[in-house]
């Protein structure tokens, strides 16, 4: 009787381990389909092949983010930080918000205004002593990132490394806000005044009220709360 009790204990033991096995992918992969989420109206939707519908369940994005009913969300076991009206968190970890900005949630380092800072559970702060990444290399507080046995790069404004040491693609946005054209550039949020003009990174052409040429000819107008992205600071590699 105790052999077979001890047999039947082992024999639950392993088909809760292979449960767990199986379940744990499941709750720990993104959500499938889903393409960003946002706050509209004070509620929050999901938006997967097109259609935008109400997130009634947990969903899971890249980097570890897990977006909650309550239009919350956090990365790994950070705190939870609120979704506000107006914004965007997409599948890759990126937040667009009503002001134009655009910046990934997930922790990293980003060169601000000369500066690099590194935000980590979304609060951005000065990099104030040498800074080791997960490949080893290490960003400096003069705004260097070294790489083992290699040169010394200066960091460009706006450039942004995760902390496994991988670069993230940065995008820049050109918005029109109440009535007034805002692009981000750089890392940073530019009014343009109505004669004013900016040239993006990627070669397309701001004017201040509202017309946009893109690198290839394209033109069009920007319409009231309209928000586009154009490819960001972009290192050429020699």
């Amino acid at each position: 009787m105790v052999k077979r009790m001890k047999t039947q204990n082992r024999i639950r033991t392993l088909t809760m381990a292979l449960l767990l096995a199986v379940a744990w992918p499941l709750v720990a992969a993104p959500s499938s389909g889903i393409d960003r989420v946002l706050v509209k109206d004070g509620k929050l939707m999901a938006v997967r092949g097109g259609k935008t519908v109400p997130v009634t369940e947990e969903i899971k994005l890249s980097h570890g983010i897990t977006v909650a009913t309550n239009a919350t969300y956090r990365v790994g076991q950070g705190r939870w930080h609120k979704l506000h009206e107006g914004q965007v968190l997409d599948r890759d970890g990126m937040l667009l918000s009503p002001n134009g900005s655009l910046r990934p949630v997930y922790d990293h380092v980003v060169m601000q205004g000369g500066k690099p800072m590194l935000q980590r559970d979304g609060e951005l702060r000065p990099i104030t002593s040498p800074l080791t990444l997960g490949d080893g290399s290490i960003v400096t507080p003069s705004g260097y990132h070294v790489k083992p046995g290699g040169p010394r790069i200066w960091l460009l404004d706006g450039e942004m490394l995760a902390l496994d040491g991988s670069r993230i693609p940065v995008k820049d946005t050109i918005a029109l806000l109440h009535g007034q054209v805002v692009v981000q550039k750089d890392g940073a949020l530019i009014h343009l005044e109505r004669w004013r003009t900016i040239m993006m990174n990627d070669g397309t052409k701001v004017f201040g009220d509202g017309r946009v040429v893109f690198r290839d000819g394209r033109q069009k107008r920007l319409r009231e709360g309209e928000i586009i992205t154009v490819q960001g600071v972009v290192r050429r590699l020699r």
